[in-house]
């Protein structure tokens, strides 16, 4: 925008350079965006880690290891880029174009009037816009102030990370570590620099059973589990363990007000599926200030920042609503080996099946919409995966009784799995069916990919 003539002041809550909680994972649609902002032509950036391949581990063993999957016109490869250094230079890239910048600059409240919005600092600083983009993060002000309140535990996930020097192994390899205690939920490793690398968390905050406090289950997994042990040798950790809200989508917030519009993790577009935060924020900046262009046109309005709003949903709804509505199913962590089995179903099929693991892993790295996991070939070679995990060979044996008897017996075990795993109490368990029925069943009337 300010490329365009226009005159933007950016606020910041903290002067810069300054940190943010993240995995720090760059992935291939937010490095294409990255290079249209110019980032991607710096040496600093060049010289970042490039991810070329991916593991998957399950309670200390391989899964899985693979390359990024390859996407036209996409870089098949992701980049480790500390918060610290990619929103420094992508504030420096601002302020080269001519915007203005004020940090530290603590926004207390706004309030649209007229064809003006009023920002109020928490000195009493005033200054007024014709528009106000929120992109104050998860916990963002002026989306508090739009919505009017917090958003709900459904629709938030944590997350914590610290960085450790002296980790051991490939350089070009991320790892996504799965185990029973962490589910629903991954912890990772990303390599950085050297022998540097983000170790971190996410779970979802609403989960059932409750999960082990995020920090002491980190700590737990980094001191326990074999697989990253390996990884970490006699690392040291450099950095504090430190933590973070993350603020998914609910199609039922608004995105704009009178002169004002959300953008990334303020408007809720951390993918619920991953916790990839950076790509959406780009893309929906990059809509975002094409829309502003226009409301700023003579004869401009409010059908401009609608007109946003719409870009995203379409853009994005259709693959955040069914992203969400899987979080959820898996929520219920009293069912945690119903669900790894499922995973490890998953990487079985993908280790066989060069498409299969095309489309999963590319749904995975952000490459692919989250809705490409409903197309045939997914859904047909899962099935067929799970029937072989189950002894089926043929799809008549599951018409017959040894099948059925075998069925029985394997929901009763999982059934007293749960029901130990609540204390005995059915009545979170029935809950927790009712929602995801009721889920599915918003998400099938509501949501239909457009074109």
């Amino acid at each position: 925008m300010a490329r365009r003539g226009v005159d933007v002041l950016l606020l910041d809550r903290y002067a810069f350079p300054r940190d943010k909680v993240c995995g720090d994972f760059v992935g291939p649609i937010a490095m294409r965006e990255l290079d249209g902002l110019g980032v991607g032509a710096l040496p600093d950036y060049r010289r970042s880690t490039a991810v070329t391949h991916a593991s998957l581990f399950l309670d200390g063993r391989k899964l899985i290891t693979g390359p990024f999957p390859r996407v036209a016109g996409l870089p098949p490869y992701g980049r480790v880029v500390p918060r610290l250094e990619l929103d420094a230079w992508l504030v420096d890239g601002a302020r080269s174009s001519g915007a203005r910048f004020l940090a530290p600059a603590n926004v207390g409240a706004w309030s649209a009037a007229r064809n003006r919005v009023r920002i109020t600092l928490s000195d009493s600083t005033e200054f007024r816009a014709r528009l106000l983009i929120g992109a104050d993060g998860s916990n963002s002000l002026v989306a508090r102030q739009l919505r009017g309140g917090v958003p709900p535990p459904r629709d938030r996930l944590l997350a914590m990370r610290a960085y450790f020097r002296g980790v051991l192994g490939p350089r070009r390899r991320a790892e996504i570590y799965f185990s029973g205690e962490s589910f629903p939920g991954y912890y990772w490793l990303f390599p950085v620099r050297g022998s540097e690398a983000n170790i971190g968390i996410g779970m979802v905050q609403d989960a059932f059973p409750p999960a082990a406090h995020l920090r002491v289950l980190l700590e737990r997994l980094i001191d326990r589990d074999p697989a990253l042990r390996r990884r970490l040798g006699g690392a040291v950790r450099t950095s504090k363990i430190v933590g973070a809200t993350l603020t998914t989508y609910n199609p039922s917030l608004p995105l704009t007000g009178r002169g004002v519009m959300l953008v990334g993790d303020a408007a809720g577009l951390i993918n619920p599926l991953n916790g990839e935060g950076i790509q959406n924020a780009l893309l929906s900046g990059r809509w975002a200030a094409d829309a502003a262009m226009t409301a700023l046109e003579p004869g401009g309005g409010s059908e401009s920042l609608l007109a946003y709003a719409d870009r995203v949903e379409r853009a994005l709804r259709f693959d955040m609503e069914i992203a969400r509505w899987l979080v959820r199913l898996i929520s219920n962590r009293a069912l945690n080996d119903v669900w790894l089995e499922f995973l490890r179903i998953i990487t079985t099929r993908a280790r066989s099946d060069p498409r299969y693991a095309e489309i999963t892993g590319g749904v995975l790295a952000g490459t692919l919409p989250v809705g490409t996991v409903t197309s045939g070939p997914v859904l047909a070679g899962t099935l067929e995966q799970a029937l072989a995990a189950a002894g089926i060979k043929e799809p008549s044996q599951v018409l017959e009784p040894e099948f059925a008897g075998r069925l029985a017996r394997r929901t009763a075990r999982v059934a007293a799995v749960a029901l130990r795993q609540t204390g005995g109490d059915p009545r979170p368990l029935l809950r927790w069916a009712g929602s995801a029925v009721l889920d599915f069943a918003q998400l099938a009337e509501r949501v239909r990919p457009r074109a």
